[in-house]
């Protein structure tokens, strides 16, 4: 992994949506560079506090009937 990746990845690796495979090679490449050491905290401080600020709102009952619909 390289600060590309890094910068490409980073959102799913906050998410856990990585394989665990490329989840600890970017941990593995955060560990040696403070650029992306920073911007991994950043991003995580950064998500952190929209989703302390965000509304969630559910979904209309007819949308969500559609949505069932539609699953296999």
């Amino acid at each position: 992994m390289d600060c590309n990746g890094v910068r490409k990845s980073i959102f799913l690796f906050i998410d856990q949506e990585m394989d665990r495979q490329a989840a600890r090679r970017l941990e593995r490449h955060v560990a040696d560079c403070p650029h992306c050491s920073r911007r991994r905290d950043y991003t995580q401080r950064w998500l952190l506090l929209v989703r302390q600020r965000m509304v969630r709102l559910p979904a209309p009952l007819a949308l969500r009937r559609r949505i069932l619909e539609l699953l296999p």
